[in-house]
């Protein structure tokens, strides 16, 4: 096909994003990739089963048949283009030219060219697991949660590596306990508004999703055992399963 001329930076910057979330183990191939759906605009998803991300980017990809176009590039290939992209950008703005083959894609940019081979495979239905009308909503500043989570994150690895966290209207309380640590509790100030509740997380992901954000984050949960869904700004939505644990 002729190349499409992307914002790169926008682009590399959700691709990268979405890796995170992507299996880092083989038993399902098509979780190790980052789903790109091209069209009038274009969405970015990656999953590992646990964790979801997907972003809308406000770019366009040309089809004369105005139809989406699914592609899954390897996480791998996601990762080694961030990395020569960075070093790229840093000699340079660079205009990002993107060409899309039968079996592979490749980015091209100053002098440099990144291909990727594409997986073939069937994606999950992501928008299926985007938890809809929420039960409860609570709004709370990212680097307050960060340093709390962190406070917690060794007796949390020591233990079982879950978060409790319980909120009414204007407080948020996590928690984690070991067996050799003990207990150990902190509290923050949240604005909530429905339900008050509890839920369990693993740390890393919470510590993977928090970390380098600032400003307000937005938690939207229903019960104990359902997913969890997470906003910050313009960035991508975000849903988390739930650890099960025994609450007292």
């Amino acid at each position: 096909t002729e190349p499409t001329s992307l914002d790169g930076s926008r682009l590399v910057s959700a691709l990268m994003g979405a890796a995170t979330y992507a299996a880092t183990e083989d038993s399902r191939p098509v979780l190790t990739c980052v789903m790109v759906e091209l069209g009038d605009t274009i969405t970015v998803t990656a999953t590992d089963g646990f964790r979801l991300s997907t972003q809308e980017l406000p770019l366009n990809w040309p089809s004369p048949l105005k139809l989406k176009h699914l592609i899954l590039i390897p996480r791998k290939a996601v990762l080694a283009l961030g990395k020569v992209w960075a070093v790229a950008t840093k000699k340079q703005a660079t205009e990002m030219q993107v060409r899309l083959g039968e079996s592979q894609i490749s980015f091209q940019f100053g002098d440099v060219t990144v291909v990727s081979q594409l997986l073939t495979g069937t994606f999950p239905n992501y928008r299926t697991l985007i938890p809809g009308e929420p039960e409860a909503q609570v709004t709370f500043d990212a680097e307050t949660a960060f340093k709390a989570v962190k406070t917690l994150e060794s007796i949390a690895k020591d233990g079982s590596g879950v978060v409790r966290v319980e909120w009414d209207s204007n407080l948020m309380n996590l928690s984690s306990k070991s067996e050799k640590k003990g207990y150990t509790t902190t509290t923050m100030v949240v604005d909530s508004h429905g339900n008050p509740g509890h839920i369990a997380f693993n740390v890393e992901y919470l510590i993977e999703y928090l970390k380098g954000k600032c400003g307000l984050v937005k938690m939207e949960t229903t019960d104990p055992t359902s997913r969890t869904k997470f906003v910050h700004g313009d960035g991508p939505i975000v849903v988390i399963m739930p650890m099960f644990v025994r609450w007292d």
